[in-house]
């Protein structure tokens, strides 16, 4: 439950990032990689039980942040919060 709650959490987030004004969304790559980069050393420290992989892109420019997204991933019922999106 903690876990897909956090989950939710992030694809929040990274929605509000990706749709921000553009004054909000500058340099939006290099602080969502410092983001992502704390949450996946709290999993590493097992702090949190679990693993992160992100990939998110721009639809207006075509520009990207993947982190572990190269990996294969089991979604179960995550998928369902994009495509409902």
């Amino acid at each position: 439950m903690i876990r897909h709650r956090r989950r939710l959490v992030l694809i929040g987030c990274l929605s509000i990032l990706l749709w921000a004004p553009p004054t909000l969304a500058d340099a939006w790559q290099a602080r969502l990689e410092k983001q992502l980069a704390v949450i996946d050393q709290r999993y590493r420290d097992h702090t949190v039980a679990g693993e992160i992989g992100v990939h998110v892109r721009r639809l207006d420019d075509g520009e990207r942040v993947g982190w572990r997204d190269a990996e294969r991933w089991y979604w179960a019922s995550l998928v369902k919060v994009p495509v409902a999106v």
